[in-house]
């Protein structure tokens, strides 16, 4: 079967709506930094070209 280019598979879509809902959570319903399922989600997303930091507003704040 040939891949049309430009259309993401049904998996890979899954994965990158179920990174990104972890980290949005990890952003808004955790205080943590850098927990390790967060560095995960964000490797995941780094692996399919979406390149995010989910804590990087609580690092801007946590300077003290």
């Amino acid at each position: 079967m040939n891949k049309i280019k430009g259309i993401v598979d049904p998996v890979s879509l899954c994965l990158i709506i179920a990174c990104l809902g972890a980290g949005v959570w990890f952003m808004f319903g955790t205080n943590t930094i850098d927990s390790p399922l967060e560095e995960l989600a964000e490797d995941i997303l780094e692996s399919k070209g979406i390149d995010i930091d989910f804590s990087a507003s609580k690092k801007l704040y946590d300077k003290d």
